[in-house]
């Protein structure tokens, strides 16, 4: 992987990866043990380290690339006001909702959604059908406890969107099955299990060490995303 990465011209891989890992840990582990001044220092640096990574292999030359240095500056939003120095859920919730329709944009570029989706295996199909019954549960259960109607409708918005923005992924790997739409389509699909285990821990029941699944897989998430869509550039 890392000797395809570096043969493709990607320039820097080992070094950001070893920065935004030592970050992503740092950050992980002050989540786990509650150190909130640590985490609130470091978690705000990982999205600016994949939109440097980003620059510096695009130099941001294509609407891909640029509308991928958006969703990441969004997202850097949604991490600072989800920190527990802030903790402002709504706001972070719009910031990554504009996120993922930036991501939405960069992936449909070019893709036929449609035709993608019809290629689409089984398992992957029934992955969807089980978040959208984790939704429905979701709601329900927010509506038994009485829970904000502006609530729920922005909960019932941002999952639309992001299961938009899966799809998109899928429909980029089922059209063309790539190394890089494989990449994005992986981190698409963490993106959307970090976000349904804030969902479930915040309205539903609370997960041991939630903290650490949810930063985990969406770290992981990002990193994916960007390495895949500068693939996705150098190979055009």
């Amino acid at each position: 992987m890392k000797t395809y990465l570096i043969n493709k011209g990607v320039k820097s891989y080992i070094p950001f990866l070893l920065v935004f890992a030592v970050t992503a840990i740092i950050t992980i582990t002050t989540r786990v043990l509650e150190v909130d001044e640590i985490q609130n220092v470091f978690k705000p640096m990982l999205m600016p380290i994949l939109m440097i990574f980003v620059y510096v292999n695009t130099k941001l030359s294509t609407a891909f690339s640029k509308l991928v240095f958006l969703a990441l500056l969004f997202s850097m939003a949604g991490d600072v006001f989800l920190m527990p120095y802030y903790d402002i859920f709504l706001f972070g919730l719009a910031s990554f909702l504009i996120a993922h329709i930036f991501y939405i944009v960069a992936f449909l570029k070019g893709n036929k959604l449609i035709e993608g989706i019809k290629k689409i295996k089984l398992p992957v199909v029934i992955l969807l059908l089980a978040y959208l019954a984790l939704i429905f549960v979701l709601v329900w259960n927010m509506l038994e406890s009485n829970t904000d109607v502006t609530m729920i409708i922005a909960v019932v918005i941002y999952a639309s969107v992001i299961t938009v923005m899966v799809l998109s992924t899928m429909a980029m790997f089922g059209n063309e099955p790539s190394l890089q739409s494989k990449l994005m389509m992986i981190g698409a699909i963490l993106f959307m299990f970090s976000d349904s285990v804030i969902a479930i821990n915040k309205f539903m029941v609370e997960i041991p060490y939630s903290g650490l699944w949810i930063m985990t897989t969406y770290t992981l998430a990002q990193w994916l995303i960007t390495v895949g869509g500068i693939l996705k550039i150098k190979s055009e």
